[in-house]
């Protein structure tokens, strides 16, 4: 099988590539899923199997500065954890090379999660940040969190409650303790 080496000056980088590799440019933010960006602590060889990509260009990879919910993935694609808005520059661009699948997880943005008390009137109050985030996601029909996601704010005086690992509800805090709620935050299928 025929190599070539190529170097992108601008970048400043080399890759051997086959004649048979496909080389792909992914720009505009490469999103995992809608409004997920990768951030820019994640594996660069990582975002591009995330993908469904069987390896990155070494050294392709620029970022930028973004008001966004990000996912940290690990070297195998996996997602290891999010973070919140600000925390950190995401990536704005990568080169991936040959397509060889779908994306290996399906992580989604949960809004406004909500605990349905097991009451009569099944009325619905906010979850605590202090709430296990697996045990938020999983109530809500995903396998798992992506922690370091929750993104909580805002000291209302209403009920919320702070759920386990399973979904178990642990304990409610009172309408006149005010404290944060969990917002927004990453949940993987």
């Amino acid at each position: 099988m025929k190599s070539l080496s190529l170097c992108l000056l601008i970048l400043g980088s080399c890759f051997t590539a086959h004649a048979s590799d496909e080389v792909f440019e992914i720009t505009e933010a490469p999103l995992y899923a809608h409004r997920i960006s990768f951030a820019a602590s994640s594996s660069e060889q990582g975002v591009c199997k995330a993908l469904g990509f069987e390896r990155a260009v070494r050294g392709s990879s620029s970022f930028e500065e973004f008001s966004r919910l990000k996912v940290v993935v690990g070297h195998n694609g996996l997602i290891v954890g999010g973070q919140t808005h600000d925390q950190e520059k995401m990536y704005s661009a990568i080169n991936c090379i040959n397509k060889v699948g779908n994306k290996l997880e399906n992580p989604q943005v949960l809004f406004g999660p909500r605990y349905v008390r097991a009451s009569a009137t099944k009325d619905e109050v906010m979850f605590s940040p202090e709430s296990h985030q697996d045990g938020v996601c999983r109530l809500n029909g995903f396998r798992k969190a992506a922690k370091g996601s929750v993104y909580a704010a805002g000291h209302s005086y209403d009920d919320k409650v702070i759920v386990d690992a399973l979904g178990n509800k642990v304990r409610e805090l009172p309408r006149y303790v005010a404290s944060s709620r969990i917002l927004q935050m990453i949940c993987i299928k």
